[in-house]
């Protein structure tokens, strides 16, 4: 397998940009559109603080031809089941995150324990890099054997979403809510669900 030793940078936590109060007042207007009664009884809220690996990857390659190039990229690998996902090199700019939650926000929070150490979780990254499928000839270079694929740096980073129950007269749903970025539902949202099922604190 490829090497698995890389610089640490330490933990951060995304932004809590949507609030609980902003959640609420959604709602609220939804509920005025349907003429839904006793809001508040309908909904519950939890939220969780999920860790991910946001790993730099060098890719190193020699021919014949062109000598030893390489290029690098960033991935993300949740620390509860592996997941993996390319990221934006911009999300290792460490000034965009906070060094721990705020007080406002720590009320209530269920912030889950990584399951997977980094070397399991770049197991599984670097793994999916090779596994990964697309026409794109940029991405080719990803997934040839002959590339050595390396971790340069990684950081851990806890990101955070919104649990939302739902209740009325045809029984129980579940909404997730990015709490970083506001997408409802969507592949993070589904991958969350299935991260906390992996976790202790998991009630799903």
């Amino acid at each position: 397998m490829d090497k698995a030793s890389a610089i640490y940078h330490g933990i951060k936590y995304s932004k809590l940009v949507v609030r609980r109060n902003m959640i609420d007042d959604q709602i609220l207007q939804l509920s005025r559109k349907s003429k839904v009664k006793d809001v508040k009884d309908m909904f519950q809220y939890d939220l969780y603080y999920v860790p991910f690996y946001v790993i730099r990857v060098r890719g190193t390659a020699s021919s014949k031809l062109f000598g030893i190039h390489f290029r690098e990229k960033l991935i993300s690998v949740d620390a509860l089941k592996g997941f993996y996902a390319s990221a934006d090199l911009g999300l290792f700019n460490i000034d965009s995150f906070e060094d721990s939650i705020t007080d406002e926000n720590s009320s209530g929070v269920t912030i889950l324990e990584p399951l997977l150490n980094f070397e399991q979780a770049w197991s599984k990254g670097g793994r999916s890099i090779r596994e990964s499928h697309s026409l794109s000839i940029r991405h080719a270079f990803w997934t040839r054997s002959s590339v050595e694929l390396s971790p340069i740096e990684y950081l851990v980073i806890y990101k955070p979403f919104w649990l939302v129950r739902i209740t009325n007269e045809h029984g129980e749903f579940i909404r997730v809510i990015d709490g970083a970025t506001g997408e409802v539902g969507g592949n993070n949202g589904y991958r969350f669900l299935a991260c906390l099922e992996e976790s202790n604190a998991g009630r799903c």
